[in-house]
């Protein structure tokens, strides 16, 4: 993805980078990346920040997956490796970079709503320039409403030093190992939902969390379920310094299926964006995932190979 503005000639962005490469490093150490935070509402927001070594390359905004272990640190190997300038956020209740912790008793949350809004305020105050939103996994309702909000309501720019108006912010949206496209389309009961969470917060889903929260279980269902190659040791301690039991109610939120409360048809149908849908080459639902490209306007699938 580049601009047609540019000064400097950099590489091009290359689609194949948005898996999980190995040898996945630390973002924090990397003395070119900052955390940063800024409000939303009453939530107190993390993202992560690498500027750009050039100057022709669209900026990222990045979502990382919700599950045991996972928030904006997914993506530090892409934030190395990717050129242009990156935003990495935390999703609200996410992460341990200093963003606010989500109890549900005390506060309440719309699916996928409030995690939109906090991108948006990302999208309005701080980036103010259009930017390419990569979305990995079951958050892809997130990328969508976000996406599909964006074509609604072209909101200009809150920083008064940017120097376009009246535009898109978002140039592109990528799908990476998304739902499938009739996972996307067909709304899970609202018994289904409920039951769902109410395992999830009950005593034995607590024992299921205590079990799944160690290196090893990490490890074993990385490589059965996420990775065609051997997942390395520091993804793996990355995972498990997240684990911690108050990051734990997003997951059970998204385990349970609340991001799949409805059908996105229309929006998904709506976009107007150029949309890359991206999946591996052993990925068993990719007959389901191409689906996307027939019912989105401007969506292209691709396969990557190893």
């Amino acid at each position: 993805i580049s601009s047609t503005k540019s000064k400097r000639r950099c590489n091009s962005f290359s689609p194949t980078r948005l898996t999980q490469p190995q040898n996945n490093h630390d973002v924090g150490t990397n003395n070119v990346t900052e955390i940063r935070y800024y409000e939303h509402n009453e939530w107190k927001c993390a993202y992560r920040y690498k500027p750009a070594e050039c100057d022709n390359l669209i900026p990222l905004l990045l979502i990382h997956p919700v599950g045991i272990g996972m928030s904006s640190w997914f993506w530090n190997n892409l934030m190395h490796q990717y050129q242009g300038e990156v935003y990495a956020v935390d999703l609200i209740g996410c992460g341990t970079i200093g963003g606010d912790t989500w109890d549900p008793d005390a506060h309440g949350m719309f699916f996928p709503l409030t995690w939109v809004q906090q991108c948006e305020i990302l999208l309005r105050k701080v980036i103010c320039r259009p930017c390419a939103v990569v979305c990995q996994g079951a958050v892809a309702p997130v990328g969508v409403l976000l996406t599909w909000r964006d074509c609604q309501m072209q909101f200009a720019p809150e920083n008064t030093s940017a120097t376009w108006s009246n535009q898109n912010f978002i140039s592109h949206l990528i799908l990476s190992s998304p739902p499938t496209y009739k996972a996307m389309i067909e709304p899970l009961p609202m018994s289904t939902l409920r039951r769902n969470y109410q395992f999830y917060r009950s005593f034995l889903g607590g024992l299921a969390f205590d079990a799944l929260e160690n290196r090893f279980a990490i490890k074993l269902f990385s490589n059965l379920f996420l990775f065609d190659n051997p997942v390395d040791d520091n993804f793996i301690t990355n995972a498990v310094t997240e684990c911690k039991k108050e990051l734990r109610s997003p997951i059970m939120a998204v385990n349970a299926g609340m991001l799949m409360h409805r059908s996105w048809k229309d929006e998904l149908a709506s976009i107007s964006q150029p949309t890359l849908v991206l999946c591996g080459d052993t990925d068993p639902r990719r007959k389901g995932q191409r689906a996307y490209q027939e019912a989105m306007m401007h969506c292209t699938f691709k396969v990557m190979l190893e």
